[in-house]
């Protein structure tokens, strides 16, 4: 059979550990005696992963690739095989049910599905309107069942691989919606089905990819936009503009005719994308980072590593200069010190040409102003905070081995008056191992977080690590102890952030406190109120620190206790709008609260944390109801309320100072009692444990507090106490990142004529002629991406692209044109936290799509100069757009193997077992060939040049053996292969 001669030749392939274009030549020698379909081929590679070698044998990839090179196989045939593995798990296959997840084979399929991506984008092969077809089908149901997957319950399941392969899908369909083929499906009405499966994919898929990579998300983003793909309709605002957009040979020859100059890499280029990506909340993460790094310097580490050095400095230096406040300054420090020695160190082990980093970093020192980095001995009376910033960065890059220790003292130009840290580097399996065996550990780790040493991302991945499995393992003792600790110090979660999302961080506490069972509680409830209590604390800090939506932490159903109490913080309920058992649960608390002499054990057993915080804001209308008509005095209110200092209770103290802010704007007349109330929950409890927390309690509530404080004291009898009030909360009101703009910030850029407009106009000419001065260590000019929001805002993308484009328009003939364009291609890529993208339809990039759409009506208005602007600002946004994420930065694991395994049984492999329920429908194939050929093809091949078992490096018992029978999938029902055609 045709069948088995492929799978020996298959196995004899990587029993020898050929090489992926060797194979490719002995494939198509091999299909002109044997012939194969292209779907067949695949399966028998992919079943040589399951049953012959490792999941992640870096063959694999290779013969598939080269399958589909040659021509036997398409990009369809192998989404198929693997779609079939994935459904082909079954009980009676022997795995158990904790076994049954597609986390095993995910992270290989990614691997395979990225090279299908590269594939296709570079018209490697050829593809037509119905490989296209079932290309985007298989991809859109994939996409489906991976969100579906993600969605539904159970536990021990490998997120992290699946959100891989979903990110790699994600990817692989912007590659095939790109091409040409893929431009007329879905720009055409003529397949319904096709539009509506990918109109359904995108729907899911979107909302997701916001914390798993910003640019996957913006392209396909785009890629929605510009095809209509809404179940709803197109939003007006983007069909009106691109309705009568064409295609006309004369903007396609213009556009082939517009030649880009030598790139110029402007200073404030790199000094824009970080402040971007740092001043609202950190938005950064290795992948896209280094996926625009790598775009950006196309290769050249040494340009790539003295910019992004020099811009570190410069944002820090910018911080100072703007007076921002000391939680950001301590941010950017944290940045330059802890997040980017190990940025560094990644890209220069995954280089395969030396980076001579100290030179590096000796020419980026060299760049910045000394005036806000001086040397100690130059800062004789320490009057500069920064006189240690330099040697902190150095210190961070020796303990990471970029630079040898000794050399410090040379790179700083004088002696270093800190040293590496005696612990050395830390790796965060062995901080994970010292927090589980002595839970006091975490309280200093978690003090060092904040220290610029280097080793913040270690432990930030240990904590996290931790909080997770306590979380999928309902740990809550743990988990209570490490949140606390967390919540006392809150800049740690600035730190945190800095290397994941807070989605990611906290997302499983939502799934936890969400899914809380209060029906299994057994022995006393107080302190499950605590741990309740301080897991949603830790969650209430940093959506409050960051303005964070329910979407962006995960709380996405209409059932989620997280998501019911951000809207009813502030909102009461009538008593006539209260169940039975909830008028039962608040008649029980105003008794505990007003008459009983504490607070029992029975009345929180019977009432469960979520009843017990929705119905706070009630307590408190009907407690001040009772207050003002004379049935409550004011004593005993305060008294009673008092018990919300109690450490099982504080995070109510967030709702309740929240709801009160609301209800002194909404009534005046009731200050009389409602401000001694305020007045008493602000003050600090008596215990030392409870006083940290309290503090940060009163900096989330802090700022609406103060405002309605300063609001009622003008025309109000209690003015002087709500001054004092507000007096008494000032030191609390820098705890929350300012995501947004304020009204105050803008005053001064609207006063002038012109308005804002004209200011970041300014802003822009400012950031050149910083970037083309002769004066290599000039400080950067005061700039924030803050403002450029604002202008989002206020204007709209199209209008503020519009007013950028006709600025850089004025560069031309001037040797600051490239340099303009540099900026502003770094102000359209710049990720920044901030809520313009969900409330607005169009952003930048939506804009300039929009623009480029439109150069046959720029073309007719004869303006020339503006469409080759339009078309080479497009052509470099797309280029960091349509460039992957980079998942991890990894030596060349064809390098990993060395040895040899002769003694393998080829007989014995059970490769037809893993084929065996296979659905596919091979048919005769030809003749059939004796063994002896087989045997002259690998014979003749082994005579050529690099072929051998020696010959790759990378065989043997790593790539054989180790995983063989450990492969762990999952079943998606719905994912009908046979009905996808």
């Amino acid at each position: 059979m045709s069948r088995s001669k492929w799978e020996q030749f298959i196995r004899r392939c990587l029993l020898h550990r050929t090489h992926g274009d060797e194979f490719r030549e002995l494939a198509e020698f091999m299909n002109e005696k044997y012939q194969i379909s292209g779907r067949l081929l695949i399966q028998i590679i992919v079943n040589c992963r399951q049953a012959f070698s490792i999941s992640s044998d870096p063959l694999i990839p290779q013969y598939i690739r080269a399958g589909i090179t040659c021509g036997l196989s398409k990009t369809s045939d192998v989404l198929y095989v693997l779609i079939q593995n994935w459904n082909s798990v079954s009980p009676e296959q022997g795995l158990s049910a904790e076994s049954k997840q597609p986390g095993c084979l995910s992270s290989p399929d990614a691997i395979i599905i990225n090279d299908l991506a590269l594939i296709v984008a570079s018209n490697a092969t050829s593809h037509n309107s119905s490989e296209i077809r079932r290309s985007l089908s298989f991809t859109s149901r994939w996409l489906l069942a991976l969100i579906e997957w993600i969605s539904g319950d159970g536990e021990n399941r490998s997120y992290l691989a699946i959100l891989t392969l979903l990110e790699a899908l994600g990817i692989l369909f912007a590659s095939i919606a790109s091409t040409e083929q893929g431009i007329l499906l879905l720009g055409s009405q003529d397949d319904p089905d096709l539009r509506q499966l990918v109109v359904e994919a995108l729907d899911t898929v979107l909302p997701l990819l916001t914390s798993i990579s910003i640019q996957l998300h913006s392209r396909l983003d785009m890629i929605q936009k510009h095809f209509h793909l809404f179940r709803t309709g197109f939003p007006k605002e983007v069909t009106q503009p691109m309705q009568n957009v064409q295609q006309t040979p004369e903007t396609l020859q213009f556009e082939a005719n517009t030649v880009d100059d030598s790139n110029v890499h402007a200073r404030a280029s790199l000094y824009i994308y970080l402040n971007g990506a740092l001043c609202g909340r950190p938005m950064l993460d290795d992948s896209s980072l280094i996926s625009y790094l790598n775009v950006r310097f196309a290769g050249d580490h040494v340009s790539m590593f003295i910019d992004i050095i020099v811009a570190a400095f410069d944002v820090l230096s910018n911080g100072q200069a703007r007076s921002e406040g000391e939680q950001a300054i301590n941010l950017y420090r944290s940045f330059l010190a802890n997040r980017l020695p190990p940025i560094l160190c990644l890209i220069s082990t995954s280089s395969l040409e030396p980076v001579p980093v100290s030179l590096c970093i000796s020419q980026a020192l060299g760049r910045i102003d000394l005036g806000a980095f001086p040397l100690s001995a130059y800062d004789m009376g320490g009057r500069s905070s920064f006189a240690g910033v330099r040697q902190e960065f150095l210190f961070a890059c020796a303990l990471h081995r970029l630079i040898p220790e000794a050399g410090v003292e040379d790179l700083l130009g004088e002696k270093p008056m800190q040293s590496l840290p005696s612990h050395g580097l830390y790796e965060k399996d062995q901080l994970v191992q010292q927090i589980s065996a002595n839970a006091q550990r975490a309280e200093q780790l978690i003090k060092e977080i904040e220290l610029m040493e280097g080793n913040a991302g270690a432990i930030v991945a240990a904590i996290i690590e931790l909080m997770h499995s306590h979380c999928r393992n309902r740990e809550t003792v743990p988990l209570k102890d490490l949140c606390n600790l967390i919540v006392r110090k809150p800049p740690v979660i600035d730190v945190m952030t800095l290397f994941r999302s807070p989605g990611h961080i906290l997302s499983p506490l939502c799934s936890l406190l969400d899914n809380w069972n209060w029906d299994e509680l057994h022995g006393e409830s107080q302190p499950v109120y605590e741990e309740f209590g301080a897991i949603l604390l830790l969650v209430l800090t940093a959506t409050s620190r960051y303005e964070l939506t329910c979407s962006e932490i995960g709380a996405t159903s209409s059932s989620s206790f997280i998501r019911q109490l951000f809207q009813l913080e502030a909102n009461e309920q009538s008593l006539d709008d209260l169940d039975e058992p909830k008028r039962k649960h608040l008649g029980n608390w105003i008794a505990a609260l007003f008459v009983a002499d504490s607070l029992s054990d029975e009345l929180t057993s019977s009432c469960s944390p979520h009843d017990f915080y929705k119905l706070v804001p009630t307590l408190l209308h009907q407690s001040l109801e009772a207050c003002a008509s004379g049935k409550l005095n004011i004593e005993t209110l305060k008294s009673g309320f008092d018990y919300l200092l109690e450490p099982f209770l504080l995070p109510s103290l967030v709702v309740s100072l929240q709801w009160l802010a609301s209800h002194l704007w909404q009534t005046t007349s009731g200050t009389k009692v409602t401000l001694p109330l305020i007045s008493s929950l602000i003050k600090p409890p008596s215990s030392s444990e409870a006083r940290e927390i309290h503090k940060t309690v009163l900096s989330m509530v802090a700022d609406p507090l103060h405002l309605q404080l300063q609001a009622i004291a003008d025309n109000n009898p209690q003015k002087r106490v709500a001054l004092a009030i507000a007096e008494a909360l000032n030191p609390y009101l820098t705890h929350k990142w300012r995501v947004n703009w304020k009204s105050e910030d803008l005053q001064p850029l609207t006063a002038s004529p012109g308005g804002l407009l004209i200011s970041i106009c300014r802003m822009f000419h400012q950031l050149l002629d910083w970037s083309t001065s002769l004066e290599v260590n000039a400080s950067p000019p005061k700039f924030t991406f803050k403002h450029v929001s604002a202008a989002l805002h206020l204007h709209g993308a199209p209008k503020v692209l519009l007013v950028y484009l006709k600025e850089t328009k004025s560069l031309v003939g001037t040797e600051k044109l490239e340099a303009g364009l540099d900026m502003l291609t770094s102000i359209i890529c710049a990720p920044f936290a901030d809520t313009y993208a969900s409330t607005h339809c169009l952003s930048f990039r939506d804009a300039l799509k929009i623009q480029h759409a439109n150069l046959v009506k720029t073309l007719k208005a004869g303006d020339t100069l503006f469409a080759e602007l339009v078309v080479r600002l497009h052509r470099k946004v797309e280029a960091f757009s349509a460039t992957a994420p980079q998942q991890e930065m990894a030596i060349d694991p064809t390098n990993a193997i060395s040895q040899e395994i002769s003694n393998i049984d080829l007989q014995n492999i059970n490769l037809e077992a893993a084929a065996e329920n296979a659905e596919i429908d091979v048919g005769a194939l030809g003749v059939q060939p004796t063994s002896d050929d087989i045997d002259q093809i690998l014979e003749g091949a082994a005579g050529m040049e690099n072929f051998g078992t020696n010959t790759m490096g990378s065989g043997t018992d790593d790539v054989f053996g180790l995983e063989g029978g450990d492969m762990q999938m999952m079943n998606f029902d719905d994912m009908d292969l046979e009905g996808m055609f």
